[in-house]
């Protein structure tokens, strides 16, 4: 590595968790002067620990040693120096089961109990932090540095007692009402009691009166730790942080907020105290903020020290949706598989729908997209408002929950007889789910190649449930619940294997038949968004254990991806079966899409929290598989953590098309910004698929103009939101005068057109 650095080299492909090979990285461009001032260096060695300097004794024979002194002093200094490197480099490097060992060693040479909390693994847990914000680490390594330190601090509690171990401070966290998420807030846990604040978590889905009632009874606390991971969620957060300003208690707590969707603008607007991006930066701004509610701030540089004599607090196990159906019967004769596969279903052709009348014309669109040929001016989806239901289009849909269909639109004058009143209603009764949705269809119209297609999904990852997990439905969203036979694990576990008795799989399928023969031909039944690879694995196990089998036990891992793979297409051809059309092609739930064969979404939201190597090692090899598979493939790329993985995605030769979400709240997909990903995917020969929300109707034309300009009209699907008939009829005018036959700078730049 030294010799290559010296000879010229750019870059190299190194393992990140490789402390010395990121050591010799350093150092040699500090000495070749690459490194201005040294500073790098400097800050990849902050924290650590130098050996004491061995300067030879003159030679005294005749003199014995001082009472008391050993001579071997220096050798000791030494052991102890090591003993505590070895403690610093177990955390960093996340040895869950090497650092007791270690802690202990450190212990029996000699280094003071403080010492081995503050040098060897709170300024460890700094590097840590540092390291995964700028991503030399990832999640699974940052998690498993924290478990670390959490073991080594067991075996350190004892001998803290009495001395200086107490916490800076305490603080509560948990999830709010209505968010079932937990990783990330897991992590942040955890990365703040290495910071040497003391944790309370309350676990997930936590109601304001809980937040009140755990405040009042511990006066100790200072912080109040807020995580939302949902645009949906992020009322109850406004509605939390506004409850507690309101208590008397509000003068001693500072509160800070976090997740997916939240930015500093909004935690400003809701009057937090703080807000943080992550969990490196939480650790420390709640240390900070401990230290200032103590009346310490001047002593922030100072190191803290670690909560040792506090027993740990329980962690409070994830509720159950109070909403959610209990679980049906786990055994079912398997005749009733064949029997709903034994239906028979008259040849769809949506040609004779009476919503939509030009399926011919999009038909071929659709077929030229997922060839990357010219469709004129770019697929669209444009849904109107149909004139009689204007009024009712603003503000918000009736009270009650009646929420809008994701990707569609929303429900206007919705009879009162039709207004779902629990969650089976909701989600699993055919005839008035069909009802409702022909009710939509009556309110609305579909234009240019936005289609009439009913969404059946269970939420994104049903195939998990077919295997284990439960399903907790909500109003507005759907979780799964980790299955009981996964909990300690994979090993003895059992396989992941195709089983025609699950009651989830009877009850989906059986609801596919059924709105597929009241839908007739006038609209399509969704394919459901079973969900792939190792996000079905989190789903059975837990994201947090399975960040950590990732680490632990990747051969597992591995081996139960290749089930998910093996099994994916069983439970895809049974709903294939059932909704395809006439000519064999089928719509994919909420993306809004049809094609001329099988076609499939894949993703893999879990990639967010891997490293690019372990990407390529686990997660690639299985999208080519399944991609090989079908006939349309749409490949779902959800947030930016995701996009260091276009590379390894753009090789694999099976997706066909590329959409990208900024997360939940992120601006949409003409944003500029976004143009690396965009550029990747055209240059890949793969088609784009853009989402447009942001700003108003004429922010809308005016960014997708800059969006044809650079990459053309074909190879390209704009999915609007729901419009009035106006803008409507003003957009798909606008589009055939500017948005026709349009080559794109870029890709005449480079030769694709």
């Amino acid at each position: 590595m030294t010799l290559a650095l010296e000879a010229g080299m750019d870059s190299a492909i190194v393992d990140p968790t490789n402390q010395q090979m990121l050591g010799i990285i350093y150092a040699t461009n500090a000495l070749l002067g690459r490194d201005e001032y040294c500073l790098e260096y400097i800050d990849s060695v902050k924290g650590q620990v130098a050996a004491p300097a061995q300067s030879a004794p003159a030679k005294q024979p005749e003199a014995a040693a001082p009472a008391g002194k050993p001579e071997s002093a220096p050798a000791d200094d030494d052991k102890r120096a090591a003993a505590l490197r070895a403690v610093a480099e177990a955390v960093e490097n996340g040895k869950n089961k090497a650092v007791k060992g270690c802690v202990q060693a450190a212990l029996d040479a000699g280094v003071a109990p403080q010492d081995i909390l503050n040098v060897g693994m709170i300024d460890a847990m700094d590097v840590v932090g540092d390291n995964f914000q700028k991503q030399v680490i990832f999640v699974p390594q940052m998690l498993a540095a924290a478990r670390a330190m959490k073991s080594g601090v067991e075996v350190l509690k004892p001998h803290l007692k009495g001395g200086d171990g107490g916490s800076v401070g305490k603080m509560i966290l948990g999830t709010v009402a209505g968010d079932f998420h937990d990783i990330g807030k897991n992590l942040v846990g955890m990365m703040i009691e290495s910071a040497g604040v003391d944790v309370i978590d309350l676990g997930v889905d936590v109601p304001i009166s809980t937040f009140i009632r755990e405040i009042e009874n511990h006066p100790e606390v200072t912080i109040v730790g807020l995580s939302a991971l949902l645009t949906t969620t992020m009322p109850s957060l406004r509605d939390t942080v506004a409850a507690l300003k309101q208590q008397p208690f509000a003068s001693r707590i500072k509160i800070m907020v976090g997740g997916a969707p939240i930015s500093q603008a909004f935690a400003d607007e809701i009057g937090a105290d703080a807000y943080t991006p992550d969990a490196a930066s939480a650790a420390k701004k709640a240390k900070e903020l401990a230290l200032e509610m103590r009346g310490l701030a001047g002593q922030a540089a100072e190191s803290p020290q670690q909560r040792a004599e506090a027993p740990a607090e329980p962690e409070k196990p994830a509720a159950k949706p109070e909403s959610a159906p209990a679980a049906p019967e786990k055994h079912f004769d398997s005749s009733k598989l064949d029997a709903i596969m034994a239906q028979s279903f008259p040849a769809q052709d949506l040609s004779n729908s009476k919503y939509y009348d030009h399926w011919q014309a999009t038909r071929q669109k659709w077929i030229n997209y997922w060839k990357h040929q010219n469709t004129g001016r770019p697929v669209m989806t444009v849904i109107a408002r149909k004139p009689e239901v204007e009024g009712l289009s603003e503000g918000k849909p009736e009270d009650g929950g009646y929420l809008g269909q994701i990707c569609q639109g929303n429900y206007y004058g919705l009879p009162e007889e039709l207004k779902w009143k629990d969650m089976e209603d909701k989600y699993q009764d055919p005839e008035r789910i069909v009802a409702r949705y022909r009710q939509f269809c009556e309110t609305h119209e579909f234009l240019a190649e936005s289609f009439p297609n009913l969404n059946i999904d269970f939420g994104p990852g049903s195939l998990a449930a077919y295997l284990g997990s439960d399903i907790g439905f909500k109003e507005d969203t759907v979780w799964f619940l980790p299955s009981p036979d996964y909990q300690d694990g994979w090993e003895g576990a059992p396989e992941l294997v195709f089983n025609p008795e699950n009651p989830w799989i009877l009850k989906h399928l059986a609801l596919a038949a059924r709105c597929r023969q009241l839908a007739g031909d006038d609209f399509f039944v969704d394919m459901p968004d079973l969900m792939e690879n190792i996000d079905t694995l989190a789903s059975l196990r837990g994201a947090q254990d399975t960040l950590y089998d990732l680490l632990d036990e990747p051969e597992a891992v591995e081996a139960r991806i290749k089930q998910i793979d093996k099994i994916y297409y069983e439970y895809y051809d049974r709903f294939y079966d059932i909704i395809k059309d006439h000519e064999g092609g089928n719509a994919y739930t909420v993306f809004q899409i049809w094609g001329p064969g099988r076609t499939v979404k894949l993703q893999c939201d879990f990639s967010a929290m891997m490293s690019p190597d372990d990407f390529r090692a686990y997660i690639q090899p299985s999208l080519r598989q399944q991609a090989e598979k079908a006939d349309c493939v749409l490949y779902h790329l959800d947030g930016p953590d995701a996009i260091k993985h276009m590379d390894a995605l753009m090789e694999i030769p099976g997706i066909d098309a590329l959409q990208w979400t900024s997360g939940d709240a992120g601006p949409d997909g003409t944003l500029p910004d976004w143009d690396v990903i965009y550029d990747k995917a055209i240059l890949a020969g793969k088609s784009i698929w853009v989402k447009v929300y942001s700003g108003d109707f004429e922010d809308w034309l005016k960014n997708v103009d800059r969006v044809v300009q650079k990459y053309g009209s074909h190879s390209l699907y704009l999915m609007f939101p729901e419009m009035s008939m106006e803008q409507a009829n003003r957009l798909i005018q606008y589009a055939d005068e500017h948005w026709s036959d349009v080559k794109g700078s870029f890709c005449v730049e480079h030769g694709l057109r």
